[in-house]
């Protein structure tokens, strides 16, 4: 997939998708499947990262989710603008990418982390790692959730709106690609959730849906 149609899929992508405690499961999925990283291992980082927070910023100037340093790592990974790194989906495809070339530079997951944490420049020069750095990779390996927990199927919110008007614009725009499929709008205290029952799709309303939202 072209970065520029990876853009265009990140647009339409609803953003709070989530099974059990992870926000932005659907992201992750997509960038584990694009760059080969193992999905548990990527929600891994993110948790000990920035608790999946979108918004995290470090002292170092690193950014997002997976706090992806600007401007040389994120410019490396194809990132133009700092504000693209407070997009959840790009920060988490940025942060995949660059775990692994790490993953395939480094003879362990291990050595990858590492270097994730404390940049790879330091850790092939040799010498004894930090005990911070360790610490850190104990983290991450700890933080990986169990794979059914990640693979979780059923009922996902597709999109939040503060107007029900919005919610019901937007569930009329999935219905041209998929009138039958199941879709409910869930009024909340102060917002509206847009939820879609993934076990009750039928295989054609999927796969048209999976072109729009990549389920």
């Amino acid at each position: 997939m072209t970065r520029s149609c990876l853009i265009i899929v990140l647009l339409v992508l609803p953003l709070h998708i989530s099974a059990g405690t992870i926000p932005y499961l659907r992201c992750f999925e997509i960038a584990s499947e694009r760059h080969r990283v193992p999905l548990p291992l990527l929600i891994g980082v993110a948790r000990v990262e920035s608790n999946f927070d979108p918004g995290a910023r470090s002292s170092a100037g690193a950014h997002g989710i997976m706090q992806v340093r600007w401007p040389v790592t994120a410019r490396h990974l194809g990132i133009r603008k700092v504000s693209e790194l407070y997009n959840p989906c790009l920060n988490i495809d940025a942060g995949a990418s660059y775990l692994r070339q790490l993953l395939d530079r480094f003879d362990t997951p291990a050595m990858a982390l590492a270097a994730y944490n404390w940049g790879p420049t330091r850790l092939a020069r040799g010498g004894r790692i930090p005990d911070s750095v360790r610490n850190y990779v104990e983290q991450v390996l700890a933080s990986r959730p169990q794979t059914d927990v990640v693979n979780a199927k059923g009922v996902i919110r597709l999109n939040r709106f503060k107007s029900p008007y919005r919610a019901a614009e937007y569930v009329r725009a999935l219905k041209r690609f998929a009138a039958d499929a199941p879709v409910e709008i869930r009024q909340m205290s102060n917002y509206v959730d847009v939820m879609l029952d993934r076990g009750r799709l039928s295989d054609l309303d999927h796969a048209r849906l999976t072109r729009l939202l990549n389920l």
